[in-house]
């Protein structure tokens, strides 16, 4: 009679340890190289820190850059300002549709309202 070879259960010998470490090992090195990218500022943040963008004479893809503010939404501020007149200040801006107290907190440091041009004489 032969005897029957007996099975090695993998998960109880040292190889899982060494292999549970590997793991942990990889895992903290993944998180050390992608750090950099988690933590940073946005980029339409750091575009934006050292001036501030006009409301009233803004492009949309220029409005794209402040925060909160998706391609959708810069239109419908363009086609608001349009329709409308221009914006006198951060609450007449709440008057567009899909702009609410978070977005408007959030664009204030980086919004300005240019006053009105002179009348022309014609």
């Amino acid at each position: 009679m032969t005897r029957a070879a007996r099975k090695q259960d993998w998960t109880r010998t040292p190889a899982r340890l060494a292999l549970a470490l590997v793991l942990v090992a990889l895992t903290g090195v993944l998180l050390l190289i992608a750090a950099p990218w988690r933590t940073g500022p946005a980029p339409h943040a750091v575009a934006l820190t050292t001036r501030t963008l006009d409301v009233n004479t803004a492009r949309p893809d220029e409005l794209e850059l402040l925060p909160r503010i998706g391609p959708e939404l810069a239109e419908r501020i363009v086609t608001f300002r349009e329709e409308h007149g221009r914006f006198e200040s951060l609450e007449s801006l709440d008057a567009v549709p899909g702009i609410g107290p978070h977005t408007l907190e959030e664009v204030a440091p980086f919004v300005r309202f240019s006053a009105p041009g002179p009348a022309s004489n014609r």
